[in-house]
């Protein structure tokens, strides 16, 4: 096998262990202690041909995997260490993989992204709706309505637009980051 396709092998596990997953008391340890073995001597192997553009990746694997040799050690490590352990084979992974690690955050660009889709396509029915004076969606004028009010207070207020929609942004943002998290409370 392939060093990408054991280190995913690999860091499932270590993601189970991480987000507690009941799983993971079916993680066999024999299995494991081969396939920390065989992720290992791959590692050396590799390093030992010589491949200059791939060593510092090749030693970071190896510096990630030594530790953590049987499942007990994973088991008995506090979760705080096991999920930064994910953290370093994700990251780890895109390195393997020739990808750079600021592509880790694709699905949280999708979720802003589908957000701001829809925040378009929800203005253009309220205004289409209102300049037409007919309903698309039966909601709709009382979601209208609510907006309305929210403006009114906002100016009463004397808050800036921009900061409320700047503060949901970073809200919703913020939720998506803890959604994904595996350190979840």
């Amino acid at each position: 096998m392939d060093l990408g396709t054991l280190w995913r092998r690999w860091t499932e596990i270590v993601r189970l262990f991480a987000c507690r997953r009941e799983r993971r008391f079916a993680v066999d340890p024999d299995e494991y202690h081969v396939l920390h073995a065989e992720l290992l001597a791959l590692c050396r192997e590799m390093q030992n041909r010589s491949e200059t553009e791939r060593l510092p990746p090749l030693q970071e694997a190896q510096d990630i995997l030594a530790p953590w040799g049987t499942v007990d050690s994973l088991a008995k490590a506090d979760k705080q260490i096991v999920c930064e352990l994910l953290d370093r084979c994700s990251l780890a992974q895109q390195v393997l993989d020739g990808r750079s690690a600021t592509r880790s955050n694709w699905r949280l660009r999708r979720i802003v992204l589908l957000g701001a889709v829809l925040s378009i396509v929800l203005g253009a029915l309220l205004t289409i709706s209102n300049n037409m004076h007919f309903t698309i969606w039966e909601p709709l004028p009382e979601l209208q309505r609510w907006i309305l009010r929210a403006a009114q207070i906002t100016r009463v207020s004397g808050v800036d637009p921009g900061l409320l929609i700047g503060g949901a942004v970073v809200c919703l943002t913020a939720i998506a980051l803890v959604w994904r998290s595996p350190n979840r409370f």
